[in-house]
């Protein structure tokens, strides 16, 4: 079976819809393992369906609080980073509300959780509107609350 058959569907889906398709996607080599070797770049045309590629619609945006956030990474993209990849959590706890953690500083059952909790991001600055997002929320509410007592 062809690995890009149900991104190809999902392509030629967007491509009904827009005129450039392409402008929705990215692509980034990959290893012979399928692991992600390099970052992720913007395609600048139809997609080619290499097997040394792996391909994924861009990044979609959710708001919180206000600010706009890139969706958060998935388990199985994490899965797919090389040991040595850093990636960056958002953690309340830590001075910037977020730290950047080595892909195998944790567990498996550990990274699917705080994926599953929408708490891993592939950049700094996405972890770091994510806690902001996240401190606005508790700094609104206690205004609230002292205010009303």
């Amino acid at each position: 079976m062809n690995p890009h058959a149900d991104l190809k569907e999902l392509y030629f889906q967007d491509w009904r819809e827009n005129t450039y398709p392409w402008k929705l996607w990215q692509c980034c080599p990959a290893s012979i393992e399928g692991r992600i070797e390099a970052d992720w770049a913007d395609l600048t045309d139809h997609p080619i369906w290499s097997a040394s590629f792996i391909y994924r619609r861009k990044r979609q945006l959710i708001l919180i609080n206000g600010y706009e956030i890139p969706v958060p990474m998935t388990f199985q993209e994490l899965i797919l980073l090389p040991d040595r990849q850093t990636v960056f959590v958002v953690d309340l706890t830590c001075s910037d509300g977020y730290d950047e953690v080595p892909v195998n500083n944790y567990e498996l059952a550990d990274w699917d959780l705080l994926c599953d909790r929408g708490l891993v991001h592939a950049t700094e600055s996405a972890a770091e509107i994510h806690a902001k997002a996240l401190i606005g929320i508790t700094t609104r509410a206690l205004k609230t609350f002292k205010a009303l007592n």
